[in-house]
């Protein structure tokens, strides 16, 4: 956020990524074998990881965390400096553009612009517009 915006940032303990347990800082070579991995993937990721989040827990916190954001705040534009998985989560929720939550993923280092649409104290996003890290770079 410093270096983006010249601010520094509010910190959300609620949008840090997923607790994925016993799978934290492993790749696919070092789970192939792993059961608890098989039975995870055959869920297509519903399951909880084994000591960490499931899907379920780490989406409603996100994205409670999301909502009691843009309901609080009156400002015309906020920036969420956030993990993969939790942008995932709140435009699985929010999008008028449905979509599942795999769909929404989006490389490192890419961002999204979108609009919050308010009407009777509940909210959506529409124009959800993905931004290239390329176009990030070179300035707007």
């Amino acid at each position: 956020a410093e270096i983006i915006y010249g601010k520094t940032a509010e910190i959300y303990q609620d949008f840090r990524e997923c607790d994925f347990g016993e799978f934290e800082n492993k790749n696919y070579e070092e789970l192939k074998n792993n059961k608890y991995y098989k039975d995870w993937l055959e869920s297509g990721g519903e399951l909880p990881f084994p000591g960490g989040e499931s899907r379920f827990v780490f989406c409603e916190r996100c994205c409670g965390c999301f909502e009691k954001i843009i309901k609080s705040n009156t400002v015309e534009s906020i920036a969420f400096i956030v993990h993969g998985g939790t942008i995932m989560a709140i435009l699985e929720r929010y999008s008028l553009e449905k979509k599942s939550f795999y769909d929404w993923k989006i490389n490192n280092g890419d961002f999204l612009i979108f609009d919050v649409i308010k009407e009777k104290r509940i909210f959506s996003l529409q124009r959800v517009e993905k931004v290239d890290s390329a176009v990030f770079k070179t300035g707007f």
